[in-house]
């Protein structure tokens, strides 16, 4: 068994939908751009509505892909990438 000090691993998945009806606050927030950050206080209103619709209708077990980036840093940093 080997120790490894430092790990950081993120992954990316992808879930597609059809035929899903929104509040029109929702959808307004949705077409006005490509990427929600959470964090990102300049949200308009009808943006919030849909980042809060996203987290709660959009679920890993939904996805059809999923990607892992793990950077380990051990003595130096290796990054492998995992699809």
């Amino acid at each position: 068994m080997k120790k490894i000090d430092n790990m950081t691993v993120t992954v990316t998945y992808t879930v597609s939908i059809s035929g899903v009806e929104v509040p029109d606050n929702v959808y307004e927030g949705l077409m006005s751009r490509d990427e929600f950050d959470p964090d990102d206080l300049s949200l308009s209103d009808d943006e919030q509505y849909a980042l809060d619709w996203l987290a709660n209708h959009i679920e890993e077990r939904d996805a059809t892909d999923w990607n892992y980036e793990v950077d380990v840093d051990k003595s130096g940093k290796s990054t492998l990438i995992l699809t």
